[in-house]
């Protein structure tokens, strides 16, 4: 990284340039490396000869760091938290996505707020986290809209199959929308027998038990 420095009163101005290299995923599940260069200006405030706020400025993005110079390990650890939070993409569009690096990581494909194309890699764990929690956030997200406390994000059933399991204890339920999307559940025989009998006679199933 090349640096300028500039200093007056309590306050010292860097001027730099980064170059890096990236390795981002690339066709048919291969990595390319692709040169980074980002111009940027730090400035900095000194205040009893520590440093009390620290804002960088790069790409139109601004990044802030408050605190103290002598501040411990776990003190910076929530600075670098802080800055990254306020990285902030905001999707047009999602293009694509795929299964990469032999089924480690989910790789989704965006266009950006700008018509700039973004990509986000998420772990496999992270995505299944993702999954279970985005129902909700509809509902949520519904629930503001409407004003309605009852209101619930639903998707529509258009088929559904019952298999068995490698344990015998549980069936996988499969349930898919016309559009596509499927989800399956592991549901125990008592349960599913209970959901048959409720649907039989109309009524609503008593969750089960843990």
């Amino acid at each position: 990284m090349d640096n300028t420095l500039f200093s007056g009163g309590n306050r010292v101005v860097s001027e730099w340039t980064l170059t890096a290299t990236q390795t981002e995923p690339f066709l048919g599940g291969q990595l390319r490396k692709v040169p980074i260069c980002v111009r940027g200006i730090s400035v900095v405030q000194i205040r009893n000869g520590k440093i009390s706020q620290w804002s960088d400025y790069y790409d139109k993005l601004k990044s802030w760091r408050h605190g103290l110079a002598a501040a411990d390990s776990k003190s910076e650890a929530a600075f670098d938290q802080e800055h990254a939070a306020l990285y902030r993409i905001v999707s047009r569009q999602l293009t694509t996505c795929s299964v990469i690096e032999g089924g480690k990581t989910i790789w989704f494909n965006f266009v950006g707020q700008a018509g700039e194309s973004v990509s986000i890699e998420m772990p496999f764990n992270q995505a299944e986290s993702i999954v279970m929690t985005i129902p909700q956030l509809l509902s949520a997200a519904l629930k503001m809209q409407t004003g309605d406390a009852q209101a619930r994000y639903v998707f529509s059933v258009g088929n559904w199959s019952l298999e068995s399991a490698k344990d015998q204890n549980y069936r996988i339920l499969a349930v898919r929308t016309p559009d596509g999307f499927e989800v399956a559940f592991a549901i125990s025989f008592e349960t599913s027998v209970a959901m048959g009998s409720a649907l039989t006679r109309g009524s609503e199933a008593a969750p089960e038990k843990y």
